[in-house]
């Protein structure tokens, strides 16, 4: 079964094409999201009888996909910068001691644990899916 929505003109009027088809992608993307969690709602509270989807378990998908926004999984090397940037950050603060700083034997570790701190947390900063 296929559904269409229909917009009004003047909402869409000014998109661009690139923000048309971001737009289908979005609303096609939060429509599968509410029907998965429609299915799983109705599949809780079915007790034996044929599988159906009224209003008001659409309107609870809604309410809970805005309260409880599911957050996609990190990916590994995510997952892997968090505990890199994690450590690193907490060893960089342990080397930091100014007075050492004028021996190379010290200052060339701090630098090299500060590089990849910074690293890391760049990484994750630019490699944020909130946005998603």
């Amino acid at each position: 079964m296929k559904l269409e929505i229909d917009i009004q003109d003047e909402k869409v009027e000014n998109l661009s094409p690139p923000a048309e088809v971001r737009l289908n992608t979005v609303v096609s993307k939060y429509s599968n999201d509410i029907l998965d969690e429609a299915s799983r709602i109705e599949t809780t509270r079915n007790s034996g009888h044929s599988p159906e989807i009224t209003a008001t378990i659409i309107d609870d998908a809604v309410d809970f996909n805005k309260r409880f926004r599911v957050r996609k999984k990190n990916s590994t090397p995510k997952i892997i910068a968090l505990i890199v940037a994690f450590i690193s950050t907490i060893l960089t603060g342990g080397l930091f001691k100014t007075e050492k700083f004028n021996e190379p034997k010290y200052l060339l570790p701090f630098l090299l644990v500060f590089l990849i701190s910074i690293i890391a947390n760049i990484y994750i900063f630019l490699n944020d899916n909130n946005n998603e």
